[in-house]
Parts: C-alpha cells; sequence; structure tokens
C-alpha cells in the first residue's frame, strides 16, 4: 500500500469513526429528551387526576354542581387521546435501537483503529474496514424516520470535534519525537 492510500485509509477510518461517534451521541441525547418529555407528560396527568380526585371530594362548588365531573373528564381525554398522539412510547424505542446499532459501530471502528495503529497491519484493516462499511450502510438505512433536531445536531457534532481534537492532541504528545 502505498504512502497516499494509508493516507486515505486513516482519513477514511477516523471519518467513520467520528460519524459513528456523532450518530452515538446523537440517538443517546434525543432518547434522553423524549424519555424526559414523557415522564414529565405523564406526571402531570398524574398530578392533575389526584388534584381532581381530592378537589371532588373536598371542596364542592354549588354553583358549578358538573364542574369537578367535567375537569375529570377533560383530565382522562388528554391522557387517553391527546398523548398518545405524540407517539413517544413508539418513538423512544427506535430511537434508543439506533443508539444500540450505533454504540456497536462506534465500538467496531474505534477497535479496527486502535488494533491497526498497535500492530501498523494496515491491510487487514482494509479489509475489516470494507465489513464495516456493509454495517454502516446497513445502519442508516435502518434508521427510519427520527426527528431532527438541529440544535441538538449541531451540539453533539460540536462535543465530537472538541473530544476528538482533545484526545489528538494528548496522543500527539504521548508519542515520542520523530526528530532525531
Amino acid at each position: 500500500m502505498n504512502n497516499a492510500e494509508l493516507t486515505a485509509l486513516k482519513t477514511e477510518m477516523l471519518e467513520r469513526l467520528y460519524d459513528a461517534d456523532f450518530n452515538l451521541r446523537y440517538h443517546d441525547s434525543l432518547g434522553r429528551r423524549y424519555g424526559k418529555l414523557d415522564l414529565s407528560d405523564r406526571v402531570i396527568l398524574a398530578v392533575a387526576a389526584v388534584i381532581v380526585f381530592v378537589c371532588a371530594g373536598s371542596w364542592p362548588v354549588p354553583q358549578y354542581p358538573k364542574l369537578w365531573s367535567t375537569i375529570a373528564g377533560a383530565v382522562s381525554l388528554l391522557s387517553t387521546t391527546v398523548i398518545p398522539l405524540f407517539k413517544w412510547n413508539k418513538l423512544i424505542p427506535r430511537i434508543e435501537s439506533e443508539r444500540l446499532r450505533w454504540i456497536q459501530l462506534k465500538n467496531d471502528y474505534e477497535n479496527l483503529w486502535n488494533d491497526a495503529k498497535a500492530t501498523g497491519d494496515w491491510d487487514e484493516a482494509k479489509k475489516e474496514l470494507n465489513k464495516l462499511r456493509k454495517k454502516d450502510v446497513a445502519a442508516e438505512k435502518s434508521g427510519g424516520i427520527i426527528p431532527e433536531h438541529k440544535g441538538l445536531l449541531a451540539k453533539c457534532q460540536q462535543e465530537v470535534i472538541i473530544y476528538y481534537e482533545e484526545r489528538n492532541r494528548q496522543d500527539d504528545q504521548s508519542q515520542p519525537s520523530q526528530a532525531a
């Protein structure tokens, strides 16, 4: 393998590692975001139901005899009709599945990179990279429709850039100088 091919191989390996790490971070953040939304909705509805139940028995409103039953009906309507329209209960498992897929892919790229650096066997690394490309393409195709949050995308991209810049800086400092 000539110098240009080796450089191209190393560049592709690192780019795929960065992409996998980015996708992992994005799906992790997205899963946490929707998990918090789902939990907060459930807590709010539970608290509302308890308040309606307690107030209906202890705080009658003579002018509006059907007030509490109307409020109870509204809370029930929200919990059974409106909240399921958000489909977070279906979205969260899909996001988690994608996150797990990207964890595996990131670990595979990380191991490939570390093994190739340690052994210097870049021809074997090229073969393994070809196998990983197929998994990478399959992971990207299987994602389906997952919401895109531009702010979260930018945040995760910045995290990856900062992480690998720092890591590369540490790697450069730990390697002995070759200018001897």
